[in-house]
């Protein structure tokens, strides 16, 4: 399993998961700014930078700029149309957010993918691939981004999904990583996130949040 994790000895890993077909669809303005809120610490997705050189990790950051605003590109499947994969661009430095072989979350730039473009994406077999999940029944807002390798092509199944999780405290510092979701299934606040529509002017945070971010333009 990616990243030396334990296998679950729950019936799903019984189970044998194929990579999903899927299909881009595009819309007129991709552009988001992703916004996790915890008790500890409330920011938006950055590339991570040290002595002024950006890093391959992802951080949060209370200060909104361009460098925050990230391409969410997003696909459908004909074998479940209500599931929607992603996948993540910041669009300043055009790096792809994907899992690396030992199972952790980096970022690596556009120009260094086979396949460069969102359209090119046939498959969750792709390291560059989320589900985009709800977190929470009663705010269809909220959402969660878990893996399709690092989940096993499994990313619908709580004992399987790998999603995207900030640690508690200190998440200026300490980059973003995948981790399983709680036993009950529930997603903890750091794995819970929010979409925003990017404002004209960036002197003031953004405002116009996305009440339904599974809705297209």
């Amino acid at each position: 399993m990616a990243g030396g994790e334990e296998k679950s000895h729950s019936f799903t890993s019984f189970l044998q998961f194929k990579p999903t077909e899927i299909q881009y669809a595009p819309g007129n303005d991709p552009a988001r700014l992703i916004k996790n809120m915890t008790l500890y610490y409330d920011g938006y997705f950055i590339e991570q930078h040290e002595d002024g050189l950006p890093k391959r990790d992802v951080v949060l950051s209370t200060h909104y700029s361009e460098r925050n605003e990230i391409n969410v590109y997003r696909y459908k499947t004909t074998s479940n149309p209500d599931e929607v994969y992603v996948v993540l661009q910041f669009e300043e430095s055009t790096k792809y957010f994907f899992v690396n072989k030992k199972g952790q979350l980096k970022l690596r730039k556009e120009k260094r993918w086979a396949t460069k473009k969102p359209g090119d994406i046939k498959t969750t077999a792709d390291r560059r691939v989320f589900l985009m999940k709800s977190a929470n029944e009663s705010c269809r807002a909220e959402v969660m981004f878990a893996s399709c390798v690092a989940s096993e092509q499994a990313p619908g199944y709580p004992s399987k999904a790998r999603v995207i999780t900030f640690p508690a405290a200190d998440a200026k510092k300490k980059p973003g990583e995948l981790e399983p979701l709680p036993e009950d299934g529930e997603a903890k606040e750091t794995q819970i996130f929010r979409l925003y529509k990017p404002t004209v002017s960036t002197d003031e945070p953004p405002t116009d949040e996305d009440d339904d971010p599974w809705e297209r333009e």
